[in-house]
């Protein structure tokens, strides 16, 4: 993945420890605060995995 990606996910996992901890629950907030999409950061907080965590439904079930 590139590099920007990698930023914004450093940044997201930033802001989903500030939303866990109790800090803030304002997800649109901590999004503004931390730079990150809003949507992203929310599917985040709902458990929805990253791309690079990801990458094994893109694999085929069976051989070729």
């Amino acid at each position: 993945m590139s590099n920007s990606y990698t930023e914004e996910e450093d940044r997201i996992s930033k802001a989903l420890e500030a939303y866990q901890s109790g800090k803030n629950h304002n997800i649109s907030a901590l999004a503004r605060e931390y730079g990150v999409s809003y949507w992203r950061l929310r599917r985040r907080s709902q458990g929805l995995p990253s791309k690079i965590g990801n990458q094994n439904r893109l694999r085929l079930l069976t051989e070729a």
